[in-house]
C-alpha cells in the first residue's frame, strides 16, 4: 500500500462473511483500521437493528457499540448494512437512530421498522 511499509504487503480480501452467497470486501488501513464493504443485496432482514449483521439476527449491545463507533469514533468508515442502522426508518442516520437503539436496549421502546 502507498505510504505504509511494515515488511508485509497488504491486499484487499474478498470473503463471504455473512454466508449470503456473495463476496464481501475487507480492506485494511495503515492506521490499523479495517473497512468492511458488504455486497448491497438483502443485508437487512426482518426488523431493523442488527447493525453488526450478526448471524443470529439478534439486536444487542454490540449493535449499539457498532453504531456509536460509526457515528462518533469513526473507527469504522462504513456500516456492514446501513439499512439495519436506520431503525427510525427515515432513510438517513442521525442521533434519533442511536436514541431509539438505546431506548430499545435499556428502556421500553420497541423496534418496529421492517426491512424493505
Amino acid at each position: 500500500m502507498i505510504g505504509y511499509n511494515d515488511g508485509f504487503r497488504l491486499t484487499p480480501h474478498f470473503v463471504d462473511i455473512d454466508f449470503d452467497n456473495d463476496d464481501d470486501l475487507f480492506i485494511g488501513e495503515d492506521n490499523g483500521g479495517i473497512n468492511f464493504y458488504q455486497f448491497p443485496g438483502d443485508c437487512c432482514q426482518g426488523l431493523r437493528g442488527n447493525i453488526n449483521i450478526s448471524a443470529d439476527n439478534i439486536t444487542d449491545i454490540s449493535d449499539i457499540v457498532t453504531l456509536v463507533d460509526y457515528m462518533f469514533n469513526q473507527s469504522i468508515s462504513i456500516l456492514p448494512c446501513e439499512q439495519e442502522a436506520d431503525v427510525t426508518g427515515n432513510s438517513y442516520l442521525d442521533i434519533s437512530d442511536l436514541v431509539l437503539m438505546a431506548n430499545y436496549l435499556f428502556g421500553s421502546e420497541a423496534l418496529t421498522v421492517l426491512c424493505q
